[in-house]
């Protein structure tokens, strides 16, 4: 608030951590509407192409080996 004790205010900023506060309470949001639309939940696109990325270089990596023979 305006009229808090700067001590306080001091505390705030060297404890709280706003942008983890931030993330947790917004995916607590989007939760609640995904499951309020009855939807699933919603995939990590970073997630999704890393793996379909790692699965790649797998596959080139064995090809290449099947070259080498």
């Amino acid at each position: 608030g305006y009229e808090d004790p700067i001590e306080l205010l001091n505390f705030i900023r060297q404890y709280i951590n706003h942008d983890k506060l931030y993330k947790q309470a917004l995916h607590k949001k989007i939760m609640m509407l995904y499951e309020s639309m009855n939807w699933s939940e919603p995939t990590d696109s970073s997630k999704t192409i890393e793996r379909f990325f790692l699965i790649l270089r797998k596959q080139i990596s064995l090809e290449s080996q099947l070259v080498l023979i």
